[in-house]
């Protein structure tokens, strides 16, 4: 007897490398994975956002397909991760005048938060929001709810994104004929699982590296309180060694087996000359390659 899908958990991301789907079900307050498939992602996803929807589309139907042979039923639903360029943070601050002193509501907390969701953005739109302090008559309060005041002020982390990023989504999966049942900031969904509470409460950053974007989070006392898109990834580098030149069919390999973030000088290993033979039998000094691999490394985190 086959299973419904009211029994597994979907979930897809689309990356600019790769477009990766997972399944699998809650068991004993874990998850168990039951399959996983992926597809190439050249020609479809550009630093995040989808440009082509055919392509993505097939991709997309692919992994589907995959799913389904493993599970052995149809898949109709699905969490999406997205990510992008476009996405990042944006702060904003709503006034409230209750015009006498009175207790603070949680209703008029939700009213001042809806309006923190509807400031227009020129071609972007509201993916994610996060209170972030509020401030009563004077008082800096965390949970304003029952306090007595006259003014209040909230400030508020808007998450936005470019509106094609999750329209061109939506198309290809209503193309393949699968319903989104949340589509989530990819890199806030890892935050929440990598980081322990420890770390969000008392501040961290996390940092993403992906195949064309870079995404940093910052956390300060459990909450959000910043997020950026870099437009560099590690597909940059594999661009610089093929400047070398080196086949962009081979770059990846390379960059994999000898690349160094932060070379540690080795006069024993420097009086010796090593080269890669690359597949048309050229020879290139490896101190080079990896002298490459440290300098875009090198880009990445300054711009971190």
């Amino acid at each position: 007897m086959a299973n419904s899908d009211k029994d597994f958990i979907v979930a897809i991301e689309l990356g600019s490398s790769k477009i990766c789907g997972i399944a699998g079900k809650k068991k004993d307050g874990t998850m168990q994975i039951l399959a996983y498939a992926e597809e190439k992602t050249a020609g479809c996803v550009k630093r995040g956002v989808v440009y082509n929807i055919e392509k993505t589309y097939q991709s997309v139907n692919s992994i589907i397909a995959k799913l389904e042979s493993v599970l052995k039923t149809k898949i109709s639903r699905a969490y999406v991760g997205v990510g992008g360029q476009s996405v990042r943070s944006y702060k904003c601050v709503i006034k409230r005048n209750l015009l006498t002193q009175s207790y603070i509501t949680n209703e008029a907390i939700d009213a001042i938060r809806q309006e923190s969701y509807e400031i227009p953005f020129n071609d972007y739109e509201v993916l994610e929001n996060f209170p972030q302090e509020f401030v009563v008559d004077s008082s800096v309060i965390a949970d304003p709810v029952g306090v007595m005041g006259t003014n209040i002020e909230g400030e508020f982390l808007d998450i936005i994104a470019k509106n094609n990023l999750c329209s061109n989504i939506e198309i290809v999966f209503a193309n393949a004929g699968v319903a989104i049942v949340e589509e989530s900031i990819a890199s806030l969904q890892l935050a929440n699982h990598v980081l322990t509470d420890a770390e969000k409460r008392s501040g961290c950053a996390l940092i993403d590296f992906g195949a064309e974007t870079t995404t940093l989070v910052v956390f300060k006392n459990n909450i959000v309180r910043y997020l950026v898109t870099i437009p560099l990834g590690c597909n940059n580098i594999n661009k610089d060694l093929s400047t070398l030149p080196i086949d962009e069919a081979e770059t990846e390999d390379i960059k994999l087996k000898y690349g160094d973030a932060c070379q540690e000088m080795d006069m024993a290993e420097e009086s010796e000359t090593q080269y890669y033979t690359t597949t048309d039998g050229r020879q290139i000094d490896i101190s080079t390659i990896k002298n490459v691999i440290e300098a875009r490394m090198g880009e990445i985190i300054a711009n971190i």
